[in-house]
């Protein structure tokens, strides 16, 4: 036996001792052990990290404590989709020695891994997996592998074990009732895979071994990614053959279509969808394109949809839901036309002057088109106490600029399908009118009859400000405002829903709203108040919803953000 002198295992303790000192930055981070074993050919790669820390946190967090004391927190842990948890947990203890929870921990809480290559263009049965996770300890995950062997063996379900040697290392066959899988393992690494050309790949990569960044690595720190607790990259250029080769078997219309979608993918660098756990939860799809490669028309409307709307500073701010954004119509009808055929741009251009267009005596598409937006937004507020009618108020928004005379045009369209809609009802024996009424300085018109419309329901439309106005009501066209100060903000406001306004409004309404719920969906009384229960107590846990926009050169994220009652970390 080879004895080492004392200066060497001084040495060798020393290097020991200073690799556990060096700080996190100086060693690779468990995603990153795994994505290095990741080809970068792939299409999708699924990375979750950090799982432990983020399970701890959350249930540490005030969220947790306040869903554990609610009564949705309670009808939980006594619903038998709970039971059948804790059974399947006693299961696997028992054939793996360990439960679900020591799973998520131990074996996942690091980081694992999914990629997924689809089958190459015109074939079928050749797509490949590779499954990669990074344990806690190399100890915990071979004793997993250990029994999940053994316990597999045991019941039938592995036939044969068989070691198979590549690049210098080990790894192993598995012939099971269905079908061959492979396996690699290298210390708290494991690699799993059913198809052995890819595993080969991922033990090769293992044994070449690089400090460079890894490829899925760099494309998600590239679309801001890098650091959620799940994420999927998408990688456009795996489908580049299949969208060429779609291009060339389209014929007609459906030619005109591929070649545009090839135009814009070509243009597309990457993208991902990345789930965070901080004290929201949000969930952000992040795209990376060379703008340059698209056409002049989506130049014009993404380059308006990057800038917020002048709509949020004119709808209240307890709205139970606003949607608002800036649209180029006129950009939007182009872009819609580089999918389509010559002749069915045509038809579509007859379509909106013969509908839009005639009416006014103008070229609609040349002359009224351009003065329409880009900011729009719509709105649904709580009726004032004193309406007794159930259903929330709406306002809808549209930006008119008054070039050439544009907004009394698209006003006079308006009043044209409204006096329309009197003289149809006629036809059908319904008294609806078109009344007038001033607000302040401006003329509200509005439809009104008797039955027709839902209880405080009489739609009205006016120009308020540059603004073509239209609300469930007179009443609620006054709570289209004044600009108030804008608010500076590096996100672009799209989409906010107000939780807690949703569930003081749905409480305050209840007993106008069960007999409508009810009838609506074929209920009973007492199961309408189920419903509605559950609804409110899910609604109390959360603050409010929001979806975000933010741009940069070249990148572009839309974020889904949910912001809890209380919060998550």
């Amino acid at each position: 036996m080879h004895t080492r002198s004392p200066q060497t295992l001084a040495r060798l303790a020393l290097v020991t001792v200073v690799t556990a000192l060096l700080p996190p930055l100086a060693r690779a981070a468990p995603r990153d052990e795994l994505l290095r074993l990741v080809p970068d050919d792939v299409a999708f790669c699924l990375v979750v990290q950090d799982l432990r820390g983020h399970a701890e946190a959350l249930t540490a967090s005030p969220f947790a404590e306040a869903l554990r004391k609610s009564p949705l927190g309670t009808a939980l842990k006594g619903s038998p989709e709970w039971l059948k948890v804790t059974v399947v947990d006693t299961e696997l203890r028992k054939q793996l020695g360990l439960g679900a929870a020591e799973i998520a921990d131990k074996l996942l809480g690091d980081a694992f891994a999914l990629a997924y290559r689809p089958n190459p263009p015109g074939k079928t049965g050749e797509d490949q997996g590779l499954f990669l996770l990074r344990a806690r300890d190399a100890e915990v995950l071979a004793n997993f592998v250990e029994r999940l062997t053994r316990a597999q063996k045991e019941s039938g379900d592995l036939k044969e074990l068989e070691e198979r040697q590549h690049a210098g290392a080990t790894y192993f066959r598995r012939v099971e009732r269905k079908g061959e899988n492979f396996y690699y393992v290298n210390g708290p690494v494991l690699a799993f895979s059913s198809q052995e050309a890819l595993l080969r790949q991922a033990v090769e990569r293992d044994r070449k071994g690089s400090a460079d960044e890894p490829a899925v690595a760099r494309q998600l720190r590239q679309l801001g990614a890098e650091r959620a607790l799940a994420a999927v990259w998408i990688n456009p250029r795996a489908f580049d053959a299949e969208m060429r080769r779609n291009l060339e078997k389209a014929e007609g219309a459906d030619r005109a279509v591929q070649e545009a979608l090839l135009r814009y993918w070509e243009a597309l660098d990457g993208a991902a969808v990345a789930l965070a756990l901080e004290k929201d939860a949000r969930l952000t799809l992040a795209l990376r394109a060379r703008t340059a490669g698209l056409p002049a028309a989506a130049r014009r409307l993404f380059a308006e949809a990057a800038r917020p709307s002048g709509v949020w500073e004119r709808f209240p701010g307890d709205a139970l839901l606003t949607l608002a954004g800036r649209l180029d119509p006129a950009a939007l009808l182009e872009m819609l036309g580089d999918f389509q055929t010559k002749e069915a741009r045509a038809a579509l251009g007859e379509a909106l002057e013969r509908g839009l267009g005639a009416p006014l005596g103008k070229d609609f598409v040349r002359e009224v088109l351009p003065a329409i937006g880009p900011d729009f937004g719509l709105c649904l507020l709580a009726p004032p106490a004193s309406e007794k009618g159930p259903l929330p108020q709406g306002l809808l928004a549209v930006r008119v600029r008054p070039d050439k005379g544009a907004d009394d045009s698209v006003l006079s369209l308006v009043d044209f399908y409204a006096r329309l809609a009197v003289v149809m009802s006629r036809g059908q024996g319904k008294a609806l009118s078109l009344k007038s009424a001033r607000q302040d300085k401006v003329e509200v018109k509005y439809l009104d009859g008797e039955g027709i419309f839902p209880p405080g329901v009489r739609p009205a439309y006016a120009l308020v400000d540059g603004y073509l106005v239209f609300a469930s009501s007179p009443e609620a066209l006054r709570r289209f405002g004044p600009a108030r100060a804008a608010k500076v903000a590096g996100e672009v406001p799209l989409l906010r829903l107000s939780a807690q306004g949703l569930s003081r409004y749905l409480a305050e309404r209840r007993e106008t709203l069960l007999p409508v719920v009810a009838e609506k969906n074929g209920l009973s009384n007492d199961e309408a108040n189920r419903r509605l229960d559950g609804l409110l107590a899910g609604l109390r846990l959360l603050d409010r919803v929001e979806i975000v926009q933010s741009s940069e050169a070249g990148k572009l994220s839309l974020t889904l953000r949910v912001q809890m009652a209380q919060p998550l970390k």
